[in-house]
């Protein structure tokens, strides 16, 4: 299966800095397509790339919220659009 390359808000990050909201009630095309543990690369466009991987949690009502679990040594520029 092909890598998934989702965007992502940086300024989203847990408090710890290590998972960044996947935001699948904007990018409503990723609901069925995201799984736990699924190879990522979550980017901003014109800023920075950064791969890891899915992760997936339920809060206390049962609502499922998803991250990516980033691996900093992977950050990387992406040019300017």
């Amino acid at each position: 299966m092909e890598k998934l390359w989702t965007e992502v808000d940086f300024n989203s990050l847990t408090k710890d800095g290590k998972r960044v909201l996947i935001n699948t009630e904007y990018f409503t095309d990723l609901v069925g397509k995201i799984y736990p543990n699924q190879e990522a690369t979550f980017y901003t466009p014109g800023d920075v790339a950064i791969d890891g991987y899915v992760e997936m949690d339920k809060d206390m009502n049962g609502k499922e919220w998803w991250y990516g679990v980033l691996d900093w040594t992977t950050n990387r520029e992406l040019p300017e659009q």
